[in-house]
């Protein structure tokens, strides 16, 4: 499957859309698009990769994404299972940017919102935010004038917010092509499933259809970070959510996340995460 770059439907008339996603998960290809799009996750935990960011997503949780930055989001494993009764939720807001800067953000009492247009060439996140979620859950009725005002009231409202953090290091994204998008979301989609086991450089190069150094030099140079660096900062992210759950203790996780050395994996934790994983878990156990 082509997934990258993935086109978004819109038709001549619409300077937006809106796009409601209610299934057992999420849409779960690496893919990007020229639209900015700004997702409020309802419903549904899971894994997501912006860029060069790798994090967990959680309801309340609001992502901002943009203009052709690859990206994914990844429920997790429960999601995936035959008789689960799990579904994920979510609301997205494709905005054309070359729209917005032509038009409404040409108008002086648009100016505040300039910032978060600039802002989010490095990707953003909102935390909690249910103060919004009314707004996005209203968006699929309306249409015409209504449709716009409602996301102009969403952005003002994420413009004048202090809890909008940037994900990537970096403004943008080194161009990908459609060939080499396709070579990243096989490798990123086999990953997403396997981190929790042996992968080799050899193995995911095969994927790829190129050598080990070819391929080292492919991933770095398209996703700003060693392939090792992407699998790593993979099983932290998990591991920290395994060790929010008390009954798991320090040696079970680290065998959970693919490490079976538990001073390899305290090494490699607090090199992600600043801290150690006892340090983790003793602040966030449930």
């Amino acid at each position: 499957m082509k997934a990258l770059p993935f086109k978004i439907p819109r038709s001549s008339v619409e300077s937006l859309m809106i796009q409601e996603d209610k299934q057992p998960y999420l849409y779960d290809f690496l893919h990007m698009h020229p639209e900015i799009q700004i997702t409020y996750i309802l419903k549904g935990t899971g894994t997501v990769y912006i860029g060069d960011y790798i994090g967990s997503f959680v309801p309340d949780d609001i992502y901002i994404i943009g203009s052709n930055v690859p990206h994914v989001f990844k429920n997790d494993e429960e999601y995936y299972e035959s008789n689960s009764n799990l579904y994920a939720h979510g609301m997205t807001i494709f905005v054309d940017e070359s729209f917005l800067k032509k038009t409404l953000f040409q108008l002086p009492e648009t100016s505040e919102f300039s910032s978060l247009l600039e802002r989010s060439t490095r990707c953003l996140k909102g935390v909690n935010q249910n103060y919004l979620r009314a707004n996005f859950e209203n968006l699929i009725s309306k249409s015409g004038l209504d449709k716009m005002i409602a996301v102009l009231q969403i952005i003002k409202a994420l413009s004048n917010t202090d809890s909008i953090m940037s994900l990537m290091n970096r403004n943008g994204m080194i161009k990908v092509t459609e060939n080499d998008g396709k070579r990243l979301n096989d490798v990123v989609q086999y990953t997403l499933n396997n981190f929790t086991q042996t992968i080799s450089l050899e193995k995911v190069a095969n994927i790829a259809n190129m050598t080990v150094p070819s391929f080292c030099r492919f991933f770095k140079q398209r996703t700003r970070k060693t392939y090792i660096s992407f699998i790593t900062e993979l099983r932290i992210n998990q591991a920290c959510k395994l060790l929010t759950n008390k009954d798991h203790t320090i040696l079970q996780v680290a065998v959970m996340t693919g490490y079976n050395n538990l001073s390899n994996f305290n090494r490699q934790f607090k090199k992600v995460k600043g801290i150690t994983p006892t340090e983790y878990k003793s602040k966030n156990s449930e």
